[in-house]
């Protein structure tokens, strides 16, 4: 299962208001706390929940994120040599934020299977090694001394239904485990924002829909009233250009009720809309969507980098950008390193990307899974065409004759 995808998520801060804006407008709306460092971590496939809540982490080792015990073993010259395969705990202390309506850890990736405990409550299980999910810990964060656990598996499944049984189950490619991606503490001002409960999304989803003049942008915002009472809230869309200048704007009222969630679609007319060309004219503008109390105050705000285009696939011309062929000439690109297995940094990624460019490419397959959401946005500013892959790979069934994890 493949298809041409760009998906940019990123939290940022809108290039500048339009219009009239009230003084409480210029703070941001929400924090985001990044749980780098600080970490104790131990590889122990014995170790029970109960025995891993009670420990200090004294005699653990010291690691800061990303992290995997496979830095050395999945990612070597050496394909004769097994990987670990396990059990990982990580444990954190650490300091709530002194501000927020609400609160939510982010897991941008953990591999595979993550349990996540918070003081000593049980917030969940996320499987699958690759996609951001989040926890709300409003109601369990203290100001003080948080003690967040988690335990990641990588184990290498036998049967079907074993817990580490998921896609992608074969492939010639080793799975790192641990908490290989970022972890952050996102905090609201406001108990009204955009949903944080969307399967680990921004809760603003956008696509072009015409690149006519003027060509059109669909967006669509789902929110959440965390809060106790109703209200009625504005929903702003801006696309700025790249000199900030307001390009295509939308508003739109909706009362929420309490403890609900609420959808609005927008539809953003474009005025001689600069293409985004690929490697020619990798251009971006920067979508910003604002929720507005009945005061005008802005109490929730996303941002992320948009390409007007259109790209299509003809079964005997090929593919089409904005209506003109392209031919499409690339590689394949995973996300690891030697030495480091799955846990990269963005520089590295950054360093990967170069070389991709270097060679003369304009597109790039991400195999064989949901890759960082850095990795779709680099890419995008380069102008290289991603070709994004979910990760069933060749198959989704287990066999006898042919076990994952044992591909060098």
């Amino acid at each position: 299962v493949a298809g041409l995808v760009s998906l940019l998520i990123a939290l940022g801060v809108a290039p500048r208001a339009v219009g009239q804006a009230p003084a409480s407008e210029t703070a941001e709306p929400r924090a985001l706390q990044t749980l780098a460092g600080g970490w104790r971590f131990v590889q122990d496939d014995a170790m029970t929940d109960e025995v891993a809540l009670a420990a200090t982490g004294d005699g653990w080792t010291a690691v800061s994120l990303p992290h995997t015990w496979n830095a050395n073993d999945a990612a070597s010259t050496n394909a004769t040599v097994p990987y670990k395969r396990g059990r990982g705990w990580y444990r954190l202390a650490f300091d709530a934020p002194a501000r927020g309506a609400r609160h939510w850890l982010q897991f941008d990736g953990a591999s595979m299977v993550a349990d996540v405990w918070l003081n000593s409550r049980k917030l969940g299980q996320h499987k699958g090694a690759f996609t951001a999910f989040r926890f709300d810990v409003t109601d369990i964060l203290r100001p003080t001394g948080n003690v967040l656990v988690v335990k990641t598996d990588n184990s290498e499944p036998k049967d079907e239904a074993d817990l580490t049984a998921i896609a992608p189950l074969h492939g010639d490619f080793n799975l790192s485990g641990g908490l290989y991606r970022k972890v952050a503490l996102v905090s609201t001002r406001s108990a009204v924002h955009m949903a944080l409960d969307d399967l680990g999304g921004p809760g603003v989803y956008a696509r072009t829909t015409s690149i006519a003049d003027p060509a059109t942008v669909s967006v669509r915002v789902k929110l959440a009233n965390d809060g106790r009472s109703a209200g009625t809230y504005v929903v702003r869309a801006v696309l700025a250009d790249a000199a900030g200048r307001a390009a295509g704007e939308a508003r739109t009222s909706v009362t929420l009720s309490a403890n609900a969630a609420g959808e609005v679609v927008q539809e953003l007319g474009v005025t001689a809309p600069h293409l985004w060309q690929g490697v020619r004219d990798p251009y971006l503008y920067t979508l910003r969507v604002e929720v507005l109390d009945g005061r005008g105050a802005v109490v929730d705000r996303v941002s992320q980098p948009f390409g007007i285009r259109q790209m299509t696939f003809d079964p005997d011309r090929g593919f089409f950008l904005n209506g003109s062929p392209l031919p499409l000439r690339g590689v394949a690109m995973h996300q690891d390193y030697l030495g480091k297995g799955w846990a990269i940094t963005e520089s590295d990624t950054n360093e990967s990307l170069a070389l991709v460019r270097e060679m003369g490419a304009n597109t790039l397959r991400l195999a064989h899974y949901p890759h960082a959401p850095h990795t779709l946005q680099r890419a995008d500013e380069m102008g290289l065409v991603v070709w994004a892959e979910a990760p069933f790979v060749d198959g989704v069934r287990l066999s006898c004759s042919e076990q994952p994890g044992t591909e060098a």
